[in-house]
Formats: structure tokens, sequence, C-alpha cells
């Protein structure tokens, strides 16, 4: 039997610029918690790849939810690659339209 290969993990330009974002936001409210968004953003991907049909599908991308942070990770998986692309990372109070058609 051949071994699984696992999931891979992609994150859009726009994603990061989500992070980014996030971590600026969050380090000028106190130094080193933009770091701690970053962190755990970079742990949902881990945990993600690890059954990424798990989380629920809402239109075309699966959404994760982080604990800490008001953010929510929006995702889709491609099966045929084993590769979860991480579409958006964004604030639960931003409009879903100013990313869903990414």
């Amino acid at each position: 039997m051949a071994a699984d290969r696992g999931w891979r993990v992609e994150f859009l330009a726009e994603a990061e610029a989500d992070i980014a974002e996030g971590v600026g936001w969050y380090d000028r409210q106190r130094l080193g918690l933009g770091r701690e968004l970053a962190v755990l953003v970079r742990d949902a991907a881990t945990i993600i790849t690890a059954a990424p049909h798990r989380w629920p599908l809402k239109g075309s991308t699966r959404r994760y939810i982080l604990a800490r942070f008001p953010y929510t990770i929006a995702y889709r998986v491609l099966d045929e690659k084993r590769l979860v692309v991480i579409e958006a990372v964004a604030h639960q109070k931003r409009d879903p339209a100013t990313w869903s058609n990414r």
C-alpha cells in the first residue's frame, strides 16, 4: 500500500495581506500580540491540513474559526492535488463580499 503523501497548504497573496494587516493592528494594541495571531493562523493551517473536509462548507469555501482572535479562515480543498488553498484570513466583522470572490 502506498504511503499517504499528506496535504499541502498554500496561502493566496490576499490571505497573506490579511494576516499582515491583522498582525500590524494587534501589534499596535500590544507589542507581540500580532505575532500571536500569526502563529495561531499557521497552527490553524496545520490543523486544517490534517482533516481538510472537517469544517463546514459555505458556498465554495470551508470555514475555520480561530478561537482567540475574531478571524475566520476561508479555504478551498483541491482533492486532486491534495492541496488546501487559504483564500482569506478575514476579521469576522468584515463584509464577506470583500473577500468571497478571491
